[in-house]
């Protein structure tokens, strides 16, 4: 009798904690599966078998390891009128791509470029998230007018957590970014900027890192994310 109370008792235990890894793991898009892209930078070359490809000039140096922002490596990019330009395809088209990433300004971009462009399947820029020269960040939907400054700016030396959305839409397409110094996900306010009233609707394919057109700059970045289930919330 005793053999089968505790039988039963460690049966329950074991369904315990099996139900509570399942809801501590549910909501937010946190593992590797979940992930339309997961780059860390670890190891030689791009790590997690993801394919990314290198184009343009300046130095893309994807296994830096001087200032590191998360884990041994980082992605150090430099340009001195050059563009550099890293980019992944993702494993499907879509609609609608959250972002998350890690970013350190080493010097100041001399002329507003884009940091983060969203192609579509015909190598069309249909979102851009850029870096002005103040150090500000401004967004753009399908090359459209931009959006309004955030008001804060980054500064040289100090490593910020960034966080993106885009969604197509016919008059509705929306293209968001935000950053602060903490994990904590930043959605409104002075480090925010947003755009909602733009039109795409092209499928979404690839996402690129760095800029086309000559340009002066050097950052390092690090635990590139992306989801096409939800935000990737705080880091």
């Amino acid at each position: 009798m005793r053999k089968t109370i505790l039988s039963i008792f460690l049966v329950l235990v074991l369904f315990s904690i099996s139900w509570a890894g399942m809801v501590i793991g549910s909501g937010v898009a946190s593992s590797g599966s979940s992930y339309l892209v997961e780059q860390n930078f670890e190891g030689t070359g791009y790590d997690n078998s993801e394919t990314w490809t290198e184009t343009g000039s300046g130095t893309m140096n994807e296994d830096y390891t001087t200032t590191v922002l998360a884990g041994s490596q980082s992605l150090y990019v430099s340009a001195s009128s050059q563009a550099p330009l890293i980019s992944h395809t993702f494993s499907s088209t879509q609609t609608e791509v959250w972002g998350y990433f890690l970013f350190r300004p080493v010097s100041t971009i001399a002329t507003g470029k884009e940091i983060i462009t969203i192609k579509d399947a015909s190598g069309n820029s249909s979102y851009t998230i850029e870096w002005v020269s103040t150090g500000k960040w401004i967004v753009r939907i399908n090359g459209s007018g931009a959006s309004s400054y955030t008001t804060n700016a980054m500064s040289e030396g100090t490593t910020y957590h960034c966080w993106w959305h885009v969604k197509n839409g016919n008059g509705t397409a929306v293209c968001s970014f935000g950053f602060g110094t903490t994990g904590t996900e930043v959605t409104s306010g002075d480090g925010f900027v947003s755009k909602t009233n733009g039109t795409e609707e092209d499928n979404l394919a690839t996402v690129c890192i760095g800029w086309a057109g000559n340009a002066t700059a050097t950052f390092i970045t690090d635990k590139f994310l992306c989801s096409a289930t939800g935000t990737l919330g705080n880091q």
